[in-house]
């Protein structure tokens, strides 16, 4: 919508009432000027507190703290959407992949997490460039400082140490960013898993069995929601132990660490996206969208 006060494209999206300070920090990160000034990540033009109609000012009567952003243009997913989820080129996933890395970089050396990484949140900023910003920072929180956040990521792009309940940093940003990346060329998520048990048991199959250090130190109560086999030295140094055909646990099988090793799976996008590109027509990127 324009902004009548300087003419400009915005956005406004409603904060709640206890989750973002009036300088658009959420819970977690304090200060949303923290991750201000960077030309891959959103820019908050304004933000206010909105009392509403009827007297209630709101679910808690403090009313709702209301952030203007820029406007931007489609995401990562409808990007994928218009390719019929066949993938986009590794021209395209390139310069994505550097804007994107710039913006990690950035927030890391200011100490913020942004907890929520995945196409959607990842927006062009106009449909016919392949510019992109990242978006939502309402799950972010502070190096050091995330405690007391018990749901942070979005299941297919959550990094291990998350699923584990344990410490965690600016690292699982780029976790969820390698997800992100090879999703854009298969076309599809990496580890699509149903729930934590199954993937945690996708990321094994992929990249082997869980770490030693990271089961040990991970609370009771997550060791035992996981597949036992999935620990690496409690099967020796060669991994987990058979059983069952790999796919996941959803469907009653049982994953087999390392059985569909990452570059497989790499190697099976790229070979999906030349026959899509060569013996189909794709469909169009978003707006015209090209490399």
């Amino acid at each position: 919508n324009p902004d009548s006060r300087g003419g400009h494209a915005s956005s406004l999206e409603p904060g709640g009432s206890n989750g973002m300070d009036n300088n658009g920090g959420s819970k977690g990160d304090g200060d949303g000027r923290r991750r201000e000034g960077h030309p891959n990540v959103v820019s908050m033009l304004d933000a206010f507190v909105h009392r509403g109609g009827g007297g209630g000012g709101g679910p808690t009567n403090g009313g709702f703290h209301c952030l203007v952003f820029e406007l931007l243009s489609h995401s990562l997913y409808d990007v994928l959407r218009s390719t019929s989820f066949k993938g986009v080129s590794l021209g395209l996933i390139r310069k994505f992949a550097r804007q994107i890395l710039s913006a990690l970089s950035f927030l890391r050396s200011r100490g913020v997490v942004h907890c929520d990484l995945k196409p959607e949140n990842v927006l062009l900023v106009s449909a016919d460039r392949s510019a992109v910003k990242l978006i939502d920072f309402g799950s972010s929180c502070l190096v050091g400082d995330t405690t007391d956040f018990t749901y942070v990521q979005s299941r297919f792009y959550r990094a291990p140490e998350v699923i584990l309940g344990l410490p965690y940093a600016s690292e699982i940003d780029s976790w969820s960013l390698g997800c992100i990346l090879v999703e854009m060329h298969a076309g599809t998520p990496l580890f699509p898993g149903m729930d934590e048990r199954d993937q945690l048991g996708n990321i094994a199959e992929a990249l082997g069995p869980v770490p030693r250090w990271m089961h040990d130190r991970c609370p009771p109560e997550k060791r035992s929601m996981h597949y036992p086999h999935l620990v690496g030295a409690a099967q020796g140094e060669g991994g987990g132990a058979g059983g069952g055909a790999g796919g996941g646990g959803g469907g009653g099988d049982v994953p087999v660490p390392g059985s569909r090793p990452l570059r497989g799976i790499i190697a099976a996008a790229a070979r999906k996206f030349e026959l899509s590109r060569h013996g189909e027509r794709r469909g169009g990127d978003v707006g015209g969208l090209t490399d």
